[in-house]
């Protein structure tokens, strides 16, 4: 499993359908320019992490990836996963030390982490 430990970084909002989330095969997409901006400008999102790095549309949820700059304990993990109701409303989120093997990236996108980016 792809979600880091939760004795150093706590539990994930909705543990069980953040799961259910990283076993499905799904293909992601580079975020759009509206939706880079939307990320930039969002007052929680944008403190999360540094960087919006793939989004996916499935069955009315909006999935956000999402990079870290700084990662590594006491930091959190690399990566940030988030999915989205329809009417806007979180489902479930988790810090991932890597995205889920199953999830079909855009290239460029990384799925290890690279600090000398």
């Amino acid at each position: 499993m792809t979600i880091a430990n939760s004795d150093l970084y706590g539990e994930p909002l909705n543990r069980a359908e953040a799961e259910a989330r990283l076993v499905r095969q799904v293909d992601w997409r580079l975020p759009s320019a509206a939706e880079l901006q939307a990320f930039k400008e969002h007052r929680r999102l944008s403190k999360i992490a540094d960087a919006l790095i793939a989004v996916a549309d499935v069955a009315g949820e909006a999935w956000l990836l999402m990079e870290r700059d700084w990662s590594g304990f006491p930091d959190p993990p690399p990566f940030a996963f988030f999915a989205y109701a329809a009417d806007g409303k979180v489902i479930c989120e988790a810090d991932l030390d890597e995205p889920s093997p199953t999830w079909r990236l855009p290239p460029g996108v990384p799925v290890t982490y690279s600090p000398e980016k």
